[in-house]
């Protein structure tokens, strides 16, 4: 009998395999390491830790920009439209907050350099800064916005109807530009050029234009002094003020956002514009 030879068989993996298996793992590593450095589900939030932790949301604002914030003359306390709003924002997440004032201009750099969890401070959304910062929903427009008299809102609710009518702006502001590119547009409108918003509010108020465009806060302030002032139509352009924290707070950053959900929703934010600015 012919004795049976045995043979071990090897199977060879083709490199191709190899290859593809190795630029698989490493497109998952790049993945996984970039979900981590965008501050993504699978990191940790330090920030919202500490917070928790020591049930204090620190804040960093501007105290020179009243009706938002300010110093109370008699108390020296911090007090505003933002001070209400990061307390009651405080309470929603079950901690308190705690304020530092900087100067306006330092406010990014002393974010990133863990001063503060969060900016509350009137702070318009800037787009440059997304890569280092997280900003949450905006809490309120400060954009340009279209002021009449009662009597005449029934016929100036658009830009469009000041064509043929005095309207009241800044000199060389946004409302300056806003007219004279509808005047290109539309037809010849009898522009006021005012030193500032408050003035190009008298104007109206005085019968000396039929309506003015300036920013939503002036807009706001002349409306809780003067009944016969109304705002027509919706903003004309957006001024969005935001909170914004680090990149790397993602929880805190949605824990903000579901607590101006809240907030907004129960009527909260209205209140503080009647508030602050409607009252003043």
């Amino acid at each position: 009998m012919r004795g049976q030879e045995s043979r071990s068989v090897r199977y060879a993996v083709p490199r191709r395999w190899i290859a593809g298996a190795a630029l698989a793992l490493a497109v998952l590593i790049f993945l996984l390491w970039s979900l981590l450095a965008q501050g993504g589900p699978l990191s940790r939030d330090r920030t919202w830790e500490r917070i928790r932790a020591e049930g204090i949301l620190r804040v960093g604002l501007d105290a020179s920009f009243p009706p938002f914030e300010m110093i109370d003359p008699a108390s020296g306390e911090i007090r505003g439209f933002d001070v209400d709003l990061a307390n009651a924002l405080a309470a929603e997440l079950g901690v308190r907050a705690e304020f530092l004032n900087i100067g306006f201009d330092s406010l990014y750099d002393q974010l990133l350099a863990g001063r503060y969890d969060a900016v509350i401070s009137a702070l318009p959304v800037d787009y440059t800064w997304t890569e280092d910062v997280r900003y949450s929903e905006p809490y309120f427009q400060a954009g340009l916005v279209l002021v009449t008299t009662q009597a005449l809102s029934s016929t100036i609710q658009r830009p469009e109807d000041l064509v043929g009518r005095r309207a009241a702006v800044e000199w060389g502001s946004e409302g300056d530009a806003f007219i004279r590119r509808l005047e290109r547009e539309h037809g010849q409108v009898e522009v006021l050029a005012m030193e500032s918003p408050a003035q190009a509010l008298e104007a109206v108020q005085a019968g000396e234009a039929d309506a003015c465009l300036v920013d939503a806060v002036s807009a706001y302030q002349a409306l809780g002094k003067d009944e016969d002032l109304t705002i027509v139509g919706a903003p004309l352009t957006e001024a969005s003020y935001a909170i914004a924290v680090r990149r790397n707070s993602p929880v805190l950053a949605r824990q903000l956002n579901a607590a101006l959900t809240r907030l907004r929703g129960a009527g909260f934010l209205d209140e503080l514009i009647r508030k602050w600015m409607l009252s003043q």
